[in-house]
């Protein structure tokens, strides 16, 4: 998937190759990386647009997204500390657990909403709370939604070639390369706030 850039007409061949259960297949590669975090978000977000449209793309993509925090959040409930110290580095592991056990869904819903913070990640620490995982699905549905559309969208514009696909690509670079740039600061203010 990484190498979508490079040949997006593959990646769309290889997945449609499997007929009526293309949307599965593509379901399962969303939630495996949520649940292992090999590749990219962004970009299985813009391939679900380019392969199967922006409506559809977005759907598929949260439907996966959905499996995979699933997954997550069960295995952090039955496995715990050990299991989350595998997939989350001490530091992150350091900066959100007490954050995410005191203040619950609506920051658990702002870390999904917010692009650059590392949600699947912190879906492993909210695993760990005693929030009903109908809950974190539904925060993690609704607050993925919006950067999962955007991406949705800019994946269905890249075969057009038009202005709008222009637009969009330029937009998100930009507000990529800021929060890289300031990605640092931005958590810093962020866990600053949800302390207080």
């Amino acid at each position: 998937m990484s190498l979508f850039f490079q040949n997006p007409e593959e990646i769309r061949k290889f997945i449609l190759q499997y007929g009526a259960l293309a949307p599965i297949i593509f379901i399962i590669l969303v939630g495996f990386q949520t649940i292992i975090a090999p590749i990219p978000g962004q970009l299985t977000g813009i391939a679900g647009g380019f392969i199967f449209g922006p409506w559809l793309g977005t759907l598929y993509s949260l439907l996966g997204i959905c499996l995979g925090s699933y997954i997550v959040f069960i295995l952090a409930r039955k496995f715990g500390v050990p299991l989350l110290k595998v997939f989350v580095n001490d530091k992150t592991y350091n900066k959100y657990n007490k954050v995410v056990q005191e203040k619950g869904i609506f920051f658990l819903f702002l870390v999904y909403l917010i692009p650059g913070l590392p949600d699947d990640a912190i879906s492993y620490i909210a695993g760990l709370t005693n929030i009903k995982i109908k809950n974190l699905l539904i925060i993690s549905f609704i607050g993925r939604f919006p950067g999962t559309f955007l991406l949705s969208l800019f994946g269905a514009e890249v075969n057009t070639r038009n202005y709008l696909s222009i637009i969009l690509f330029v937009s998100l670079a930009i507000i990529s390369l800021i929060l890289y740039i300031f990605k640092d600061k931005i958590e810093r203010i962020f866990l600053k706030r949800a302390k207080k």
